[in-house]
Formats: C-alpha cells, structure tokens, sequence
C-alpha cells in the first residue's frame, strides 16, 4: 500500500488549532504544521498536498497567503464563510435596499 499523508490530517489540523487559529490561517502555518507531522520538507510535494487538500475540501484557498479550515474534519467542504455568507450576498442585499430606497423618494 503506497505511502499518503492523510493519515497525518487530523494532527495537521491539531496543530493549527493549538496555534490559535481556528477558522483561517497563513498557508504558510500549514506547510509548517505538514512538514512537522510528517518529516518531508520538500517544498513541492507539501504543494502538491496542500493542491489535495482543498480538492478534498479540508481547506479553501481564499488568496496567496490566506487559507480557510473546514469546520469539522468528519464533515468537509463545511466552511464558516458558507454559513456566515459571502461579500456577494451582502452585496446583492444592499443593492436592493438602495433600489427601494430611490423608489419610495419617488424618484426614478
């Protein structure tokens, strides 16, 4: 059976938490954590794993620096972003308020 780093998941995520980050943190923090669990330091294959872990929907890559955490590992492709709402959804709400508020001043 080949070798695979899922097993070391639950820790990686462990680790994270224990360093106060609950819901998002530095990509960075967790190419550390992955590097602390498992003992591969090489730069490509912790990529190439971290590419996997937001395919398995573990974590979510908001921008170059940002990634969100699932909320529960039994549970992924859960994200507190998607239970709190999204900018688009705000955006889409204000835009409406401000339409009905053009239409009750009578002006077009």
């Amino acid at each position: 059976m080949p070798w695979s780093f899922m097993k070391y998941v639950p820790e990686v995520f462990k680790l994270v938490r224990a360093r106060g980050y609950e819901y998002e943190c530095p990509i960075k923090v967790i190419r550390t954590e992955l590097k602390r669990a498992t003992g591969v330091i090489n730069n490509r294959t912790i990529g190439n794993w971290i590419q996997n872990l937001q395919e398995m929907g573990y974590i979510k890559i908001k921008n170059d620096y940002v990634v969100e955490l699932c909320t529960d590992l039994d549970r992924p492709y859960e994200f507190i972003s998607d239970k709190v709402g999204d900018d688009d959804g705000r955006r889409s709400i204000s835009k409406e308020s401000s339409k009905s508020e053009t239409d009750n001043t009578g002006n077009a």
